[in-house]
């Protein structure tokens, strides 16, 4: 009965062992969220990503050889009140343009974006006529790991007027809204090896009511769609993938518009960690 006692104390205590090494095990610095920016920790950090073209079924498109973009840290710049990172876009192989220049700065897990980076989701640029459809300069929480759904702005249009001379009139009442959503954490392979990516999603939602005054009629039409971009980080790494999807919609007066997404996905990358 001792020899009985004794044994179920033992087993008792390397339970008591075991769960206490657990419950004090080191995370996986892949399932942490602290640098999902390394881009800010030294200059000559790059990552090289094979960009390909989306198709109105938000697939690869095929027949569109895909490009190489290069990206990397290139300085600081004082915007709006904060020191902005400079995240610059090289295409190093491939036709078309890469991405404008984007500004970031992070406060702890949190990474920030300039209102610029609005204007990759919208297209409004490419267009025949100037949409008074734009936020104001400001900066948007753009990732945010420590929580599940987030708000990042949202713009209210009262009777905004855009004028087509000899045209019409368009009137705009609606809302645009920004927000973003953590989707968890998806298995990504770079250069051979597996990586626990977390990925986020930030969607764009336009609905616009447009009314168009010809010759003092009015006509009513609409402006309505929502756009994705999706990112995959790994801590330590920062991002791995990008894609950005296909939207077509209508604008009264211009027709039908579709502006398309892409895919990128990092194929190599050489990140420096501060000392």
């Amino acid at each position: 009965m001792r020899k009985f006692y004794h044994n179920l104390f033992f087993m008792f205590f390397i339970s008591i062992f075991i769960f206490s090494c657990s419950d004090n095990a080191v995370l996986d610095e892949e399932d942490k969220t602290d640098n999902l920016f390394p881009l800010f920790s030294e200059p000559g950090n790059y990552w090289i990503f094979e960009h390909f073209t989306i198709d109105t079924n938000n697939k690869i498109d095929a027949s569109i050889p895909p490009a190489i973009d290069s990206v990397f840290f290139a300085g600081t710049e004082p915007r709006i009140n904060r020191q902005a990172y400079i995240y610059r876009y090289k295409r190093i192989q491939g036709t078309g343009t890469p991405l404008a220049d984007q500004y970031f700065y992070r406060e702890g897990n949190k990474i920030y974006a300039h209102s610029d980076i609005i204007m990759n989701f919208t297209g409004f640029d490419k267009l025949p006529i100037d949409l008074p459809i734009k936020f104001d300069e400001q900066w948007f929480l753009w990732i945010n790991p420590s929580a599940s759904k987030w708000e990042i702005a949202e713009k209210t249009l009262t009777n905004d007027t855009i004028v087509i001379p000899n045209q019409a009139i368009l009137k705009l009442n609606g809302k645009i809204t920004l927000s973003g959503q953590s989707l968890g954490k998806e298995t990504i392979k770079i250069k051979d090896k597996n990586h626990k990516a977390h990925k986020f999603t930030i969607s764009l939602v336009f609905d616009i009511k447009v009314d168009i005054i010809i010759e003092n009629q009015k006509i009513p039409g609409t402006i309505k769609f929502t756009r994705n971009i999706h990112y995959w980080y790994v801590n330590k790494i920062g991002c791995v993938r990008q894609l950005l999807t296909t939207v077509k919609y209508n604008i009264p007066l211009v027709g039908s518009q579709t502006f398309y997404g892409y895919d990128a996905t990092l194929i190599d990358y050489s990140v420096l960690m501060p000392l």
